[in-house]
């Protein structure tokens, strides 16, 4: 259906009242021409109800304007606002950001529960949550144990992607022997946190054997 005008609401309860008006005085004047009043009314009774229709279908409209800016409003998180503010963004701009160190490989991705915050890596995406829970669980020495995590869980999943892109980018160093990954150097921990902006609690010594 076309979208309601409001003149159109106001014009039809116009004439509605102007023919009422005229129906009265015609009525007034040839009281027997009983055919010609019955066409006056029943012309009357057409214009009310179709003032009455289009009045309703106007107020029906306007609510579902508000309701569906509502929805969009309880939609709008500061996930969501990142993702329109990069959208918006030009290649040129995104590059600025890249050169000087404000590029996050940080990905939206849509679920059926909403968007999902994820982490970009070359060996995949990996949940935001998890991410975070695995540089926060590493020591200052080094990343936890894969062999922690069980065979063939998205646990052991995550925490293998994580290990091998903080290697990618070059703030750990592979796996030797009994040893795990472990950082680069003392400032590398709080480097990865710093990219992904997120805060550390602290630092532990613990679980860092491992034969990636």
């Amino acid at each position: 259906m076309d979208r309601p005008k409001l003149s159109t609401c106001m014009w039809l309860s116009i004439l509605s009242v102007v023919w009422m008006s005229a129906g009265v005085l015609i009525y007034i004047e040839l009281p027997d021409e009983w055919l010609i009043n019955l066409a006056l009314v029943l012309i009357q009774i057409i214009l009310v109800v179709s003032a009455g229709v289009q009045w309703v279908y106007y107020l029906w409209y306007q609510h579902s304007i508000l309701e569906t800016y509502a929805r969009q409003a309880d939609a709008i998180t500061p996930l969501t606002e990142a993702a329109s503010a990069i959208a918006r963004l030009s290649q040129e701009q995104l590059e600025f950001l890249k050169v000087n160190g404000f590029y996050a490989n940080v990905g939206i991705l849509a679920t059926e529960s909403g968007p999902m915050k994820v982490l970009l890596t070359p060996f995949g995406n990996m949940p935001w949550e998890a991410a975070v829970k695995e540089l926060r669980s590493s020591t200052y020495l080094g990343l936890r144990a894969i062999r922690e995590t069980s065979d063939g869980s998205p646990e052991r999943a995550w925490r293998k992607m994580f290990t091998e892109y903080c290697i990618y980018l070059g703030l750990a160093i592979p796996a030797e022997g009994k040893y795990a990954a472990r950082w680069m150097d003392k400032t590398s921990r709080e480097t990865m946190a710093g990219r992904m902006g997120i805060p550390l609690y602290g630092s532990t010594d613990d679980g860092n054997e491992d034969d990636t």
